[in-house]
């Protein structure tokens, strides 16, 4: 059977996002109660940085000094963000596949 579909997670890995994961990072961790401001929160947007290759869970849980109970909460956050900020018009959800409309063409 052909691919119809490949879906390849690349964002803050290999694309320039124009700041979109960062700003998710800063979602998640502001759903846990980490400011994002302040003297710390450099050292840590440069960490989030430089675990972009990472899962987010282990990222969060980078950040959070290992705390996986505030760790989890803040990459659902995070990941909520993401899906938020790179809506595609007319792309599937949940999983289904899109239905396409047909059209006539105009001759």
């Amino acid at each position: 059977m052909p691919v119809r579909v490949a879906v390849l997670d690349l964002l803050g890995t290999v694309v320039t996002d124009g700041g979109l994961v960062l700003d998710a990072v800063r979602r998640g961790l502001g759903a846990v109660g980490v400011p994002c401001s302040g003297p710390r929160f450099p050292a840590l947007e440069r960490q989030a940085v430089a675990a972009m290759d990472r899962p987010m869970l282990r990222i969060f849980a980078d950040l959070l000094d290992g705390d996986l109970h505030r760790a989890r909460p803040a990459a659902a956050a995070c990941e909520a963000r993401l899906r938020e900020r790179a809506r595609v018009p007319g792309r599937a959800r949940r999983g289904r596949p899109e239905r396409r409309r047909r059209t006539a063409r105009a001759s």
